[in-house]
């Protein structure tokens, strides 16, 4: 996923900035020129409106390439008066001229910001350009100027020094992505760099299955709670490491999801396990208070459990289950 720069400094960002980030547009102003994204807007945006940002084509079109390596997924910082003031996660790209015009016209050279991206998670934040090109490697005294999407490397570095990636929308991906990222992390283990951002690729597949886009609640395949998907994981039901290639690519039995308010590290460590009739089973607790939170999910049943994947609940019974003594 990439970091996307957006200064928004000069009069006209900033108004901008007013007009469709701080006060999110209205999608029912808009019908006329939102119908064939209308589906996908309500169903990423059940508010009705949503924040938006755009791009002009810029001299010999040199914003149009850059607009085209994004995707969904990635974070907009938005950059003024001498830092980062807000962050944002593209949701929906879309390119219209009529829709643009409408809601901030046309710059002096008769353009207008055509190459649309509706963001969500918009939040404040506050870092210096100094703090930012320390975490990515520019030298100290860069300033952004102009729309620019970061590479892979300065993307991950920043993304990883101010925690910046969205659990809720995720890059497209599809079995053959997840098939070479599989094969990618096998031939990066000696960097290890390169290895956690290919193994976040592998993540986007496995939480794309378990939470489709514009998900943002789930319930939890052990306790049965549901809790917003960010503090969600796609949890493998037989410990990676352990799993063969195949296992790895049989996606859909393979992972379950499970909240980490407590019971990926519960199920992690072996405290819970999931019996052949797909009910959770309890082990030894070492004490009082463990005791009765493994209480609270003994005998539930595990909505993940099937005859599919029956046979990596067994190997964790097997391998991982701390029976009682």
């Amino acid at each position: 996923m990439s970091v996307i720069l957006q200064p928004c400094g000069n009069k006209a960002a900033r108004q901008h900035f007013q007009d469709t980030i701080s006060s999110p547009v209205s999608f029912s102003a808009h019908e006329d020129l939102l119908a064939s994204i209308k589906p996908e807007l309500d169903r990423l945006f059940p508010t009705g409106k949503a924040a938006v940002w755009g791009v002009v084509p810029g001299k010999n079109g040199v914003n149009i390439n850059k607009y085209k390596r994004t995707e969904v997924g990635d974070t907009v910082l938005f950059s003024r008066d001498g830092g980062m003031v807000n962050s944002a996660i593209l949701a929906l790209k879309f390119h219209s001229v009529d829709f643009a015009n409408r809601l901030w016209g046309k710059d002096l050279n008769g353009q207008t910001w055509e190459y649309v991206y509706f963001l969500d998670e918009v939040q404040a934040v506050s870092f210096t350009y100094r703090e930012f090109n320390e975490a990515v490697g520019y030298k100290p005294n860069k300033v952004v100027q102009g729309f620019t999407v970061l590479h892979e490397e300065k993307s991950e570095a920043a993304s990883e020094y101010f925690n910046l990636r969205s659990k809720i929308h995720l890059p497209p991906s599809d079995k053959a992505k997840y098939v070479d990222t599989l094969d990618r992390i096998k031939e990066l283990e000696a960097t290890e760099r390169k290895v956690q951002s290919t193994a976040r690729n592998e993540q986007a597949y496995l939480r794309t299955h378990l939470f489709p886009k514009g998900t943002r609640t789930a319930e939890c395949a052990i306790c049965g709670k549901t809790y917003p998907i960010d503090v969600m994981v796609a949890a493998h039901i037989k410990r990676r490491a352990a799993c063969t290639r195949d296992e790895k690519l049989d996606a859909l039995n393979i992972v379950m999801p499970v909240c980490k308010i407590g019971c990926d590290e519960l199920y992690e460590r072996g405290y819970i396990a999931v019996s052949e009739s797909g009910a959770i089973i309890t082990g030894d607790a070492p004490t009082s208070d463990l005791s009765a939170l493994l209480g609270e999910v003994a005998g539930k049943p595990c909505a993940a459990h099937s005859n599919d994947s029956a046979k990596y609940f067994e190997w964790h019974r097997d391998k991982v289950y701390l029976r009682d003594a």
